[in-house]
């Protein structure tokens, strides 16, 4: 049953991931908010890659309007929470939507 929920939660935020990937991508917007939601997705990456809990490339990090959408595995569920606080923190988020999985298979 929980890995049932898990593999459903995966699923959701890989699909919520791609989906908010190909909305902000179609068209090529380059007004003042997009720039700046490219500044806070890339501030949020930067920021987390730094913590050493963290490995390159395991969290895929959105932002649209202030809002940082995470997405992808991480090993437990204290880096699960880590995260978005770490991501809350970052200046320009005024919300984080936490969509990271856990690896189980450790």
């Amino acid at each position: 049953m929980m890995a049932d929920k898990q593999a459903c939660r995966l699923i959701f935020a890989v699909v919520l991931a791609g989906t908010v990937a190909a909305c902000s991508s179609f068209g090529g917007c380059k007004s003042s908010a997009c720039v700046e939601d490219e500044r806070v997705s890339a501030d949020v990456e930067n920021t987390l890659h730094a913590h050493p809990a963290f490995r390159m490339g395991n969290i895929h990090v959105q932002a649209k309007d202030g809002i940082v959408y995470l997405s992808g595995l991480v090993d437990t569920e204290s880096e699960q929470m880590d995260a978005a606080s770490i991501a809350g923190d970052v200046p320009g988020v005024r919300k984080v939507v936490n969509n990271l999985g856990v690896n189980n298979i450790n």
